[in-house]
């Protein structure tokens, strides 16, 4: 078992030897392929995270209030209850409908 063990290693070797370009070529492309694997996961987390930033910016923060389907008299529930400090109202909705 001994004696195989030393032939697979002997063997090994000499093949590491002879061929030390494939190997160092095999090495780059694993190195290279890892750092771009790395990148793209970077990236995509980075565009997730701005993607997000987008959203909150454009539908508000923790304290904020939106909704697409709210009546003049639901707004005005909302803005008289003791809890408001200030609000203010966007009209993203209509400004496109009258663009149509």
């Amino acid at each position: 078992m001994k004696r195989q063990k030393s032939m697979i290693r002997t063997l090994t070797n000499r093949s590491f030897k002879a061929n030390r370009t494939r190997n160092l070529v095999a090495v780059v492309a694993i190195a290279l392929t890892t750092v771009m694997f790395t990148s793209l996961f970077v990236l995509s987390q980075s565009m997730v995270e701005n993607l997000r930033n987008m959203n909150f910016q454009q539908a508000g923060y923790n304290s904020h209030l939106s909704s697409g389907i709210m009546t003049d008299a639901d707004a005005e529930k909302i803005t008289t209850h003791e809890a408001v400090r200030d609000f203010g109202k966007a009209l993203w909705l209509e400004l496109l409908k009258m663009r149509n």
